[in-house]
């Protein structure tokens, strides 16, 4: 897995704002349409068209459309180009295009046309729009393929154009497909004799031997020129046919020159971090410069890892897995976990880069390891607080109610592990960690508003990097414990209820199994395996998308089933406890995210607006209650009497009022307004205080206009018409962009609230995690 490739969308993926007032993230977008749309016939031909927007941030590259014209009998998955051919305009506009002839076999009807767009940083959107096939004996299109008169043609090409024998040139054919009728069954050949090649060498378009991208129409092969071939320029034929008898042809010249000097491949390798403890993982990479005289193919690297306890020709790779962030991109790297068995002190060790010439290079470098620091129980203090805030409230301490208007008082940055005290509201914050100086590297932040950072008796709490490891500390002292070998980057954890040793967690973005974690023994097994237990043949990841948690008793789970390339099958209900699939229900849109209501009575899934919105199912998937019209920053939670209820901002509302839904009752309430004299503001829920029913944590920030009493602050909201607020304090950060969010999560007895913070900065990375500790007595029972 490659955890730095998954700081996401992070669930950490909801950084959507849907807030008309301020700046949003670009995502990757697509709509769609038929020409003509209506009165279509059998045999008729119909122009498929979808328009693209790229994602930023960053932004798309590689972007690709695949159509579901099952509808007219066709492929279920029709490749649309953006190269101005077969109907597309212009080339390179984003606007992706197919022409298709309905098959004479489909039936009358409306039918429904899926479009999948993605982009080679692994996201995807869907299109979807429709076309009828009418009565009409004259139909809406043509029964005959418009006139276009392209012939038949061919480039020929080789790179490199000077190649020394020995060496490899790769020779292509850009080829035009004749229209009117189109060509089938392309075939292309080269004359490569003059290299010591075939007379007749076929070329292919699949995608291998030397060929980019299968099906783009360049036609590719790989000629090694043999050692016998004199230098001087050489002179390769390509000659093209289809099925239809036309014909064309091209040539192309190489130059061969004399041959280089043998170089063997060499590299530069590295540890990161170069230091670290035993338990924690360093990420090994090769930066690889090929060898010339000839230019090396099949390149690997290994490294002796025998005095870490690991293996003695352990390989890296260089195809994006296991910490790998690029795959070809000439960096062959290893995520090596060392063993908590392994003795403190610095390893010399070496890389062996060879190639399949048969010449090879070492490449040095060192790891540390360091004496494990002595593990100690958590403090524990009459009052149940943290060792800083043990002694810091008074008898009677209440916190401020109401909406009170407040501004951000300015703060120094406090020293990790210490106390200070919220001038405004009179409370005791704590900074938990200190990235610059422990593990996490860039920053040091929980993971997000709707999952719980702390166990489940508040002595361990957790903590993500940049670049997606996990890191345990003690909740009482702030004190880095050790680095969690097993999730990596958006591995949706989630402690279990009861047992504060354990925590769950998928693979990255997804997986068929559910694993259990003993954060003391850093060690993983199986909790549950959906193997051939879901109705989608195909499904080979399930997860909720970032967002979602299980009941609070740990035992529903409500997930959604994808492809291994995140198409969407369906979202499905799962008892942990009977290790049974209780329900499920297919999808055509792929959800924004999934969760389980604390109840464990109603799997809710949120669709973006005009994909359904957010709907709360039963456990069955046979009643349904519509909870808003689209999907934004929520959480699940419980009122005072034990109901399920969805509490989110209402943006579409003339008041942008923040709003509960009583899911069991099928009723909304609006709490408060948020669009307060022209004013707006962004902000998460945590509803994870369950042993504390009736109340809700919210963090805003992102605030425009004048101050109002909601902003840059965490308060606790009571769920009922007229609720009670109480003010908890300043969050101090200052948004510059997704990680400077808050993002305030509370623990299950509302004690301690943590959140992320630049405090005080402007910085984007100088980000760690903050608590704010309230006694028992702080949030009252719920009325």
């Amino acid at each position: 897995m490659n955890p730095a490739s998954t700081l996401r969308r992070l669930p950490l993926a909801a950084a959507l704002l849907v807030l008309p007032v301020l700046a949003q993230a670009q995502s990757l977008t697509a709509t769609g349409a038929a020409s003509p749309a209506t009165n279509l016939n059998p045999g008729d031909w119909v122009l498929i068209t979808v328009n693209t927007t790229k994602a930023a941030n960053p932004t798309s590259t590689g972007v690709t459309v695949k159509a579901d014209l099952s509808g007219f009998l066709r492929s279920t998955a029709q490749d649309l180009n953006d190269a101005g051919q077969y109907g597309d305009a212009t080339a390179g506009d984003g606007v992706f295009t197919y022409r298709e002839n309905i098959a004479g076999a489909a039936t009358l009807g409306t039918k429904t046309i899926v479009a999948t767009v993605r982009d080679a940083q692994g996201r995807s959107t869907t299109a979807t729009f429709n076309a009828t096939l009418g009565a009409s004996s004259t139909g809406g299109g043509t029964t005959t393929q418009p006139v276009a008169t392209v012939p038949l043609a061919i480039v020929g090409a080789a790179s490199p154009t000077s190649v020394a024998p020995g060496g490899a040139t790769l020779v292509t054919a850009r080829v035009t497909a004749a229209t009117n009728p189109t060509s089938t069954s392309i075939g292309v050949i080269a004359n490569l004799s003059s290299l010591g090649g075939s007379k007749s060498q076929r070329l292919r378009d699949n995608g291998l031997n030397g060929d980019a991208v299968a099906g783009d129409g360049v036609y590719s092969f790989r000629q090694t020129v043999v050692s016998s071939i004199a230098t001087g320029s050489k002179s390769v034929r390509f000659l093209v046919n289809d099925a239809q008898g036309r014909s064309a042809s091209s040539s192309a010249t190489v130059m061969v020159t004399a041959a280089e000097t043998s170089v063997s491949p060499f590299g530069s390798a590295s540890a990161s971090p170069s230091s670290l403890l035993p338990g924690e993982s360093s990420l090994l990479t090769v930066r690889v410069t090929a060898g010339t005289g000839p230019v090396s193919t099949g390149l690997s690297v290994t490294s002796d890892l025998s005095s870490l306890g690991l293996g003695a020709a352990q390989a890296f790779n260089d195809a994006g897995q296991n910490g790998d962030a690029v795959a070809g991109d000439g960096t062959y790297s290893f995520r090596a976990t060392v063993p908590g068995a392994a003795s403190a002190g610095t390893r010399t060790l070496s890389a062996r880069v060879a190639d399949a010439q048969g010449r090879s290079s070492t490449a040095a470098y060192s790891l540390t390891v360091n004496a494990a620091p002595a593990q100690t129980e958590p403090p524990v203090t009459s009052a149940g607080a943290p060792q800083a805030c043990a002694n810091f409230y008074t008898a009677g301490f209440a916190l401020p109610q109401g909406q009170l208007v407040s501004t951000v008082p300015a703060l120094g940055k406090p020293v990790k592990g210490t106390s200070y005290r919220d001038p405004v509201h009179g409370t005791c914050g704590i900074r938990v960690t200190d990235h610059a100086n422990e593990a996490p590297s860039n920053f040091a932040r929980h993971d997000y508003s709707r999952r719980q950072a702390f166990n489940a008796d508040n002595s361990y709490l957790i903590v993500q990097a940049m670049n997606g490891f996990w890191h345990l500390y003690n909740a009482n002292t702030m004190a880095f414990i050790r680095t969690l070998s097993g999730p990596a980057g958006d591995a949706e954890i989630q402690w279990h209820p009861t047992n504060p040793k354990a925590l769950y967690y998928f693979d990255t973005n997804g997986g068929m199994v559910l694993r259990q974690l003993d954060v003391d023994t850093n060690t993983s097994a199986v909790a549950a395996n959906f193997t051939g237990k879901l109705p989608w043949a195909d499904a080979a990841r399930a997860w909720t998308k970032s967002e979602g948690a299980p009941s609070a008793d740990g035992r529903y789970w409500c997930l959604m089933a994808e492809t291994s390339s995140f198409a969407i099958r369906g979202v499905f209900v799962y008892d942990l406890q009977t290790q049974t699939v209780v329900g499920s229900r297919s999808l055509t849109a792929r959800p924004d995210h999934t969760g389980m209501s604390a109840s464990g009575r109603w799997c809710v899934v949120s669709h973006l607006a005009g994909s359904g919105g957010t709907v709360a199912w039963d456990r069955s998937f046979t009643t349904s209650r519509q909870l808003h019209t689209t999907s934004e920053h929520s959480d699940l939670a419980l009122n005072a009497a034990g109901q399920d209820v969805y509490v989110a901002v209402d943006y579409q509302a003339n008041a942008g009022d923040f709003f509960m839904f009583n899911i069991d009752t099928n009723a909304r309430t609006n709490l408060f307004p948020t669009y307060i004299s022209g004013s707006a503001t962004a902000y998460h829920v945590s509803g994870q205080a369950f042993a504390k029913p009736g109340w809700v944590l919210v963090s805003t920030y992102g605030t425009s206009g004048s101050n109002q009493w909601l902003h840059n602050k965490l308060f606790a909201v009571e769920l009922k018409s007229g609720g009670r607020i109480l003010n908890i304090g300043h969050h101090q950060s200052r948004l510059n962009g997704y990680f400077t969010e808050p993002q305030a999560s509370v623990n299950r007895d509302f004690t301690r609230v943590i959140w992320a913070s630049n405090f005080g900065t402007t910085s984007d990375t100088d980000i760690d995690a903050y608590m704010m500790y309230l006694p028992p007595s702080a949030i009252p029972a719920a009325q």
